[in-house]
């Protein structure tokens, strides 16, 4: 079932990326609530649903502008690392944002608490898949054709990286 997921269309992956990323950023947001406040059971009004609504949007706009659903899981580095946490920090600016405009109830440190669940709902699930395609395409990647990479710079690296996807394996 996992390799049929994987070997679907890349527009089918990335939408349920999105709708991952809209659940994950809710639950994140439901947590952080929660450990504020040390309850489950807390009020819901209409202007908190516009604060989620809004967080939302300008999360998943954010992701899409820096590239997140552009990434490949099998070839997941540091600088897929850094645009999750961007990505999150601004999505925790835009909470704090739409709390203070929309009125809502949220507390002022929640952004705080959600930055921090948001970043593991999001970046783990990212490593979690990872680690699984690279166990299923493990025999894969021992056919490939070792090469060796002369110079260390950032060209070498993006040579190294660029080469994930073809017949030849840097090492």
């Amino acid at each position: 079932m996992l390799k049929t997921l994987f070997e679907s269309k890349r527009s089918t992956k990335r939408a349920i990326s999105v709708f991952y990323d809209a659940s994950a950023i809710s639950l994140a947001l439901y947590a952080a609530i929660c450990f504020r406040l040390g309850t489950f059971a807390f009020e819901i009004t209409h202007k908190e649903m516009i604060t989620l609504g809004i967080t939302i949007t300008v999360s998943i706009a954010v992701f899409i502008r820096l590239g997140l659903y552009r990434a490949i899981l099998r070839y997941m580095a540091l600088p897929a690392v850094a645009t999750i946490v961007t990505g999150v920090f601004i999505s925790g600016l835009a909470l704090a944002a739409s709390s203070f405009f929309a009125r809502s109830a949220i507390p002022r440190s929640v952004p705080l608490i959600y930055i921090s669940t948001a970043l593991l709902f999001i970046g783990t699930p990212r490593f979690f898949i990872r680690s699984i395609v690279s166990l299923l395409y493990k025999d894969r990647n021992d056919l490939k054709e070792a090469v060796i990479i002369y110079g260390a710079g950032y060209t070498g690296h993006q040579l190294a990286l660029s080469l994930q996807t073809t017949p030849f394996k840097p090492v």
